[in-house]
């Protein structure tokens, strides 16, 4: 029987950053995914530290901000791709009250490293109701399907587009086979398909959905620009780009839904005057803990099982350090989090 130090289950920004780290440790591993969760293939892919509705550091900001931003331009070096882009953020502020917001915030520790300064508006297209542009520096975005696709193929050989048979899973006393292979851990990094997962499933990780539409417009002109009211147009190249997304607990399944579509299709016309074609409409659903914060550590029965989820909205900025964290914790005896340690939830 073939025997390797982990089994990693579920590929999306989680699965895959862990994945990574794990190659970087030297350790050997199996994936098995069946891509059902589209939540990262969906998300904006937006690498921000900042709270821009009130101007507030994420939590842990700076330590995440800074091992994400590391991690992914190594991976895109890894891989000989690009999917990272820095382009400029500009935050719509719509009366004097949001502006002198603004502007207090630049006066912030660390939060001034991004939020920089106040400009007129000089887009043709923007609604009048827009009086100044905050300018916002230092972010990023990812392209996270070419991230992931590029994973995929770079992991090729120990990679499974497959369902999980939880039946198949047996479990040993130091390690665990699974489909005539045996492993000394599995890891579950399967977003809001936990709620299928009957090791992890009595957590309270519960779904919050998000849409985005695909918009084309030649006149938007805005192919190097983010910009965020409400929602965030996020530009694709070739006058493309994302909208959105909204937050909501019901409906969850990867379907767009025609409210969803109404909904932002009224806010993109409040935001821009201009000719628009919507060419898709895209949807996902966000694993998300009642505390706000991932869920990360070795199930209370058995020690060769993990979970690593929860990182809802900020997955991208999140995971690069906390699957540090997890294969530091499970190969090194590093301790995880207490924030996002499992044990919180542990009776």
């Amino acid at each position: 029987m073939t025997h390797k130090d982990v089994l990693v289950v579920g590929f999306g920004i989680a699965g895959s950053s862990l994945a990574h780290q794990l190659e970087q440790l030297g350790k050997s591993f199996d994936i098995v995914s069946n891509n059902s969760q589209q939540a990262t293939r969906v998300a904006g892919g937006v690498l921000n530290p900042i709270v821009l509705k009130r101007y507030k550091k994420v939590w842990m900001a700076k330590e995440f901000y800074a091992s994400a931003v590391k991690f992914y331009s190594s991976i895109e070096t890894k891989l000989k791709t690009t999917f990272i882009q820095q382009p400029n953020l500009f935050k719509l502020l719509q009366s004097p009250q949001d502006c002198n917001d603004f502007i207090s915030a630049t006066e912030r520790s660390y939060i001034s490293n991004f939020l920089t300064s106040i400009k007129s508006p000089s887009h043709p297209h923007l609604s009048n109701a827009v009086i100044k542009l905050g300018e916002v520096n230092h972010i990023y975005t990812l392209d996270l399907n070419t991230y992931l696709d590029e994973s995929m193929k770079y992991f090729n050989d120990s990679f499974y587009l497959d369902n999980f048979n939880y039946n198949k899973l047996k479990i040993g006393n130091s390690s665990v086979s699974y489909q005539s292979k045996s492993y000394q851990y599995v890891i579950f990094c399967e977003g809001y398909g936990v709620i299928d997962n009957p090791f992890f499933n009595h957590l309270p990780i519960y779904g919050n959905k998000g849409e985005y539409l695909i918009i084309h417009s030649k006149d938007l002109n805005s192919n190097q620009s983010i910009y965020k009211s409400k929602y965030f147009l996020i530009p694709l190249g070739n006058d493309l780009y994302k909208f959105g997304a909204n937050y909501q607990r019901h409906e969850l399944n990867n379907e767009p839904t025609e409210a969803i579509r109404l909904e932002l299709s009224k806010a993109f016309e409040t935001m821009f005057s201009v000719d628009y074609q919507i060419v898709d409409q895209l949807a996902g659903v966000r694993p998300t803990v009642k505390d706000r914060r991932p869920i990360l550590g070795e199930h209370e029965k058995y020690s060769q099982l993990f979970i690593f989820n929860g990182n809802g909205s900020r997955g991208v900025l999140a995971s690069p350090y906390l699957a540090e964290n997890m294969v530091q914790h499970i190969f090194y005896k590093q301790p995880i989090l207490d924030d996002v340690d499992i044990k919180r939830y542990v009776v």
